[in-house]
């Protein structure tokens, strides 16, 4: 049997099972025309990009869908719109909630270049998550180490924790004792308000986008599509990140792009999260539509001679992530 990417005829004990889409996504459609040995190469040069993209990983973690080690990289982004960001920078990682379900954000722990000496005494501007003691009680022992405070110890940091949680919104608290002076506020950083999908960066996503494509060309399309002088196009493309089509050859046609996405509760809320694959007869060329969650979406033109395929009619495959479940129309 030859695997339809290095092209070698091989042993079918060489051959492993591939995920159409990859199986970190929940892509549960299987086929047997790739070899061991490009399956582990694409895999992690290839489909990592697709599987650990942010939009990606974020769906995955709501999801609860984990990667072959069994877990999942979780998200980061730009916080925007929070009286807690201020002069923007502030990040943070949304994780799901194993107590109570669904995702939750935390903020990453930061110290600002911002020092200030008042009264010989130096301020350190600093922002950590109103739900993390463990980060609060570290960063005030950090500091005062580094400057040559005393050492408060953790039960009066957490005391003093508990007072700044106790406090209204956006009320400054002091705090003055023996080894600990501070000065704080509790303000709002809302996680559900992550600046990172405007303008999603699919760019290194895109070789996966046509791994896809191409793969589910050379199932549907049948042995004879590994002649298709654009299926070739399509194949170095996927194995050799150096190639490139010429402009005037292209053949990767078609704009990878995603939904436009404000926040967290507006993403959920794209129903059902399906990976689709189509492949479609289109002005005299073959074109293979591909969907990621029903977000991040490329069409890929797979053969631009479609009468080398005469019994091939349109067909469709959805998969749904979260069952395993997949249908062919």
């Amino acid at each position: 049997m030859k695997c339809i990417f290095c092209k070698e005829e091989k042993l079918d004990a060489q051959f492993s099972i591939e995920h159409l889409f990859p199986d970190a996504i929940g892509g549960s459609f299987k086929i047997h025309s790739v070899c061991r040995d490009c399956n582990s190469d694409l895999g992690r040069e290839v489909d990592s990009h697709l599987a650990d993209h942010p939009l990606v990983r974020l769906i995955r973690c709501e999801l609860d869908l984990v990667g072959k080690k069994g877990n999942i990289k979780h998200f980061k982004g730009e916080l925007v719109g929070s009286p807690a960001d201020e002069k923007g920078g502030l990040r943070v990682t949304v994780m799901r909630d194993e107590s109570e379900g669904g995702l939750k954000g935390r903020v990453i722990p930061k110290r600002f270049e911002f020092r200030a000496v008042e009264d010989r005494v130096v301020w350190q501007k600093s922002m950590v998550d109103s739900e993390d003691m463990d980060n609060f009680v570290s960063m005030i022992q950090s500091f005062c180490r580094k400057h040559g405070q005393p050492q408060p110890s953790v039960d009066e940091i957490s005391a003093l924790w508990h007072h700044l949680r106790g406090s209204s919104v956006g009320t400054e608290c002091r705090a003055k004792s023996e080894a600990l002076l501070f000065r704080g506020r509790l303000v709002k950083a809302d996680p559900n308000v992550v600046e990172c999908w405007e303008d999603i960066d699919v760019a290194h996503c895109r070789r996966a986008i046509v791994k896809i494509a191409y793969e589910l060309a050379c199932e549907w399309l049948g042995i004879d599509y590994l002649e298709d002088p654009v299926g070739e196009k399509l194949r170095r493309f996927v194995v050799d990140p150096s190639f490139t089509v010429p402009p005037a050859e292209n053949a990767v046609k078609g704009k990878i792009d995603s939904q436009p996405i404000r926040n967290l509760t507006e993403l959920l809320s794209f129903q059902p999260l399906l990976h689709v694959g189509h492949i479609r007869p289109s002005e005299g060329v073959l074109v293979c539509d591909v969907s990621i969650f029903n977000l991040i979406r490329g069409s890929i033109i797979v053969s631009d001679t479609p009468e080398r395929y005469p019994s091939f009619v349109p067909q469709s495959i959805e998969i749904d992530p979260i069952t395993g479940q997949w249908h062919i129309s």
